[in-house]
């Protein structure tokens, strides 16, 4: 599990930025799209790409997604299948940053 201390989110339309903390609990890739993806230690990322190695990953709108685990704990909570990390085709599963709104 990767701890971030601090992440930047920047609010160019509003003019102000501010720091955010949460937890990365899973980074996931896959090789070709349409499949789970499987966690993986560590990832490299590049911007305007994506996660290297990730099928998802190109000059498009879709290079990494993120899906909180607090999301996946009310899809736990009703569906009784095993839900694990990149079953959604998430790229990062975070803990503690809201990702909703």
């Amino acid at each position: 599990m990767a701890q971030v201390t601090a992440v930047n989110i920047s609010e160019r339309k509003r003019g102000y930025q501010h720091m955010i903390k949460g937890t990365i609990t899973s980074i996931n890739i896959s090789k070709e799209k349409g499949v789970v993806k499987t966690p993986v230690d560590t990832a490299i990322c590049k911007c305007d790409h994506g996660i290297v190695g990730d099928a998802h990953a190109g000059n498009w709108h879709r290079q990494i997604s993120l899906l909180a685990d607090e999301s996946v704990d009310t899809m736990r909570d009703i569906c009784p299948l095993e839900l694990d990390a990149g079953i959604f085709a998430e790229n990062i599963n975070t803990r503690g940053i809201e990702l909703k709104t």
